[in-house]
């Protein structure tokens, strides 16, 4: 499995403005490429700081999507001021000779995102409508962890500092 990370800067506006854009025009038209497995769309308000995550089911699949992930990446910076990054990623996968590692293939699908405030990371959702099955957790290692489901149902979990 292969991902690509869209990373946008900007003002607040140029944030908002983002949003919009992806909500009504990017979501229905990234939809349409093939070998797309999964998005993700992260926002830092406070930051003025967007990721667009996607994953893709081949290192084919994520290249031949290229030329319209140029098209839609150059008319949304057009269209919301925000500047752009575009990074690529190859999912590692568990080594066939690790019992161990083997053994937990197939029984955790989710990500793990780091920030700096878990506490704030957590409302902001939540306060959205966002479910979380609790409030954010100390753990042994001192930090906290949250844990939501993406309407995919897999697991998001914020880890970060505690206070």
């Amino acid at each position: 499995m292969f991902a690509r990370i869209g990373t946008w800067q900007g003002s607040p506006a140029d944030l908002e403005r983002w949003i919009v854009r992806g909500r009504e025009q990017v979501k229905p038209a990234i939809r349409q490429d093939p070998g797309l497995t999964a998005v993700y769309w992260l926002v830092d308000r406070d930051a003025g700081k967007g990721l667009i995550v996607t994953l893709w089911e081949s290192r084919e699949a994520m290249a031949a999507s290229e030329q319209a992930r140029a098209a839609r990446q150059a008319a949304t910076s057009t269209a919301t001021g925000a500047a752009v990054t575009t990074d690529r990623f190859a999912l590692e996968r568990v080594d066939p000779g690790d019992d161990e590692g083997r053994a937990l293939v197939g029984r955790f699908v989710g990500a793990s995102l780091a920030v700096a405030d878990v506490e704030l990371a957590y409302r902001q959702p939540r306060d959205r409508g966002v479910e979380f099955p609790g409030p954010p957790e100390r753990q042994a290692w001192s930090g906290l962890l949250a844990h939501f489901r993406d309407p995919d149902g897999n697991v998001i979990t914020l880890v970060g500092p505690a206070p």
